[in-house]
């Protein structure tokens, strides 16, 4: 019951997200006259009331590929046409030549061979294929018949529907120097749950990810180069299409329908649309949670289509890990770059942390190389929230799209939890971070670091546990890469090592009456980290205790209501730092606000 109220729990805190927004604010330059409720002078700001008002409701996915309007030669004069010079090297139908004449006009170079036509703020040509490169896949759809609004850098575009799909929103954000550079193609990177990445009044719990942010001061400090982001966003669906398999438990099973939606429908028409590189080795796809596990799949599914993945905080959990089953097996293209990452305050500690490992340690043998095409990330105390992934966006980006080769690396900061580490048994969990100035972010793998302890009662073992086999303090020394950190440690965990420790815990009186109170932190005796690791007792209408032996020491903690989508926030709502107590004596504690409140 606990495991599956976990799990519940995560996928909830997701799906009160999936209400759509939209401002139908305006056509798009080159699909009809262009008209905004927003200036266009805001290029470049972001305004909370975009995208704000409802869209329509979307579930399931197109399972059949859009038919391909090309043809071996173009044969048919051009109903809507251009005037380029010398020769129409690109058909205006999305054939390999063009052989009649154009009746009427464009402003492109001689081969015509670049995606814009001058048309506007959305670059988009409706003149019968221009503005795209021959080498992407044509969209079936009629762009015309889209609704595109703008709001400075934004585009908003509803109507992208396939087969028994009802269109959502999706949000495009384009670079700074888009339209400074009309010949210019840029990457694009996809990303599930569009509603939480650009704007909080849109968010499923008021924090976005910022992704326009990330993207902007990544490129402004020349970590990557420019690309374009698109945002689908999530329907009461979001379940079923982001999961590859029925779980006995949840249900799901329409990724694959989901997928052939991404790929056979809104790619191609953001390809029609805008000037994009549209090769699988530089088009991204990322998402967290599901939405991790979604792009997990997809990448293996379609791998000549997303070449550069991110399954962050994935929930490789699902049907019995049966997804991380199939990778070890599978034998297929590996991504350009893959990119998982995982916060041990998420799910149930270790064991979240070991399900991600396992997927990590797969890619690893199949030959992916940490820092090169394999970017891994552990993020001691993280929790499953969006505040959580916002901080992590910048590394995200900077390994997906950084540019190569990567800058030296300038730091390494291991962590050990409980820093008192329990003599004898599994002892504590080492957590390693490197770090380089280009916001790189990584955890290598532990057989390839090495470790120094200057006392022999403490060793550190492959997959990152420390062990004590004494009462003793030491210092550990951890490398890999050229970089150095140490960490201080003591022999705990037996006898008169560890102390009563008594909480006092008074909540808000909108606490439901029937919910329990739980206590979660970094000592093993509080999960580590699982969210439901101790349930306290009630002792009046708002206060609740609970006595648990922890070692002596400081230790970090949080009060949730059994799942981190109740976890305790601040009076605003806003995410509140971990608690840092020393074990012993009455801890105690006032909840301000829980997170679902």
């Amino acid at each position: 019951m606990r495991e599956a109220r976990r799990r519940a729990g995560a996928l909830l805190v997701l799906l009160m997200g999936s209400g759509a927004t939209l401002v139908m604010a305006a056509g798009c330059g080159g699909v009809g006259p262009e008209s905004t409720t927003l200036s266009d002078a805001d290029a470049g700001t972001k305004a909370d009331t975009a995208g704000g008002d409802t869209a329509s409701p979307d579930g399931g996915s197109d399972s059949d590929a859009p038919a391909d309007t090309q043809g071996a030669t173009d044969t048919v004069a051009d109903t809507v046409a251009d005037t380029q010079t010398p020769t129409d090297t690109v058909a205006d139908t999305q054939t390999p030549t063009d052989t009649v004449a154009d009746t009427a006009t464009d402003t492109q170079t001689p081969t015509d061979t670049t995606p814009s036509d001058t048309g506007g703020p959305a670059d988009a040509d409706t003149g019968g294929g221009d503005a795209l490169d021959p080498g992407c896949k044509a969209y079936a759809g009629d762009v015309g018949a889209l609704s595109i609004s703008t709001d400075g850098r934004f585009r908003m575009i509803d109507g992208l529907a396939g087969a028994g799909i009802p269109a959502r929103l999706v949000t495009v954000y384009l670079p700074a120097e888009y339209d400074a550079n009309p010949t210019k193609r840029y990457p694009v990177l996809y990303m599930h749950d569009g509603q939480n990445l650009f704007f909080s009044a849109r968010s499923a719990f008021g924090t976005e990810w910022g992704v326009d942010e990330a993207v902007d001061q990544l490129v402004s400090d020349g970590t990557i180069d420019p690309i374009i982001v698109v945002g689908v966003d999530n329907t009461a669906a979001r379940i079923d299409e982001y999961t590859p398999t029925v779980d006995p438990g949840y249900g799901g099973g329409d990724a694959p329908a989901y997928g052939d939606y991404l790929r056979d429908v809104v790619k191609p028409a953001i390809d029609r649309l805008y000037r994009t590189q549209c090769e699988g080795s530089v088009t991204g796809l990322v998402g967290s949670s599901l939405g991790g596990l979604v792009s997990f799949y997809l990448g293996m599914r379609d791998p000549g289509t997303w070449g550069r993945v991110g399954a962050v905080s994935p929930s490789f959990w699902w049907n019995s890990q049966e997804l991380s089953g199939e990778f070890e097996g599978y034998t297929g293209p590996l991504p350009t770059r893959l990119w998982v990452d995982m916060g041990t305050g998420e799910g149930s500690g270790g064991e979240t942390i070991a399900t991600t490992r396992r997927v990590v340690a797969a890619a690893r043998a199949k030959g992916m190389v940490d820092r090169d095409d394999l970017g891994y990330l552990e993020v001691p105390g993280a929790q499953h929230n969006e505040a959580a992934w916002k901080g992590r966006m910048p590394a995200i980006l900077a390994f997906l799209y950084g540019k190569t080769p990567r800058p030296a690396l300038t730091s390494l900061i291991p962590s050990v939890v409980p820093q008192a580490v329990p003599i004898g048994g599994a002892g504590s969990a080492l957590y390693v971070e490197v770090r380089d100035p280009k916001h790189g972010r990584l955890t290598p793998a532990f057989a390839d670091m090495t470790f120094a302890t200057t006392d022999d009662a403490f060793s550190v073992t492959t997959d990152g546990r420390v062990l004590a086999d004494a009462a003793a303090s030491a210092t550990i020394t951890v490398s890999w890469g050229g970089v150095s950190g140490t960490v201080d440690v003591t022999a705990g965990g037996g006898g008169a090592t560890t102390v009563a420790t008594t909480f006092e815990v008074t909540v808000p009186a909108s606490t439901p009456e029937a919910d329990t109170v739980y206590l979660a932190g970094s000592p093993d005796a509080l999960g580590p980290w699982a969210p439901d690791a101790v349930a306290m007792t009630k002792t009046s209408a708002t206060t609740w205790t609970a006595t648990v032996s922890l070692p002596a020491g400081s230790f970090e903690w949080k009060v949730t209501r059994g799942g981190w989508e109740t976890v305790e926030t601040a009076t605003s709502g806003a995410d509140v730092p971990n608690t840092t107590s020393t074990a012993g004596g009455t801890i105690t504690h006032t909840v301000q606000r829980w997170h679902d409140q």
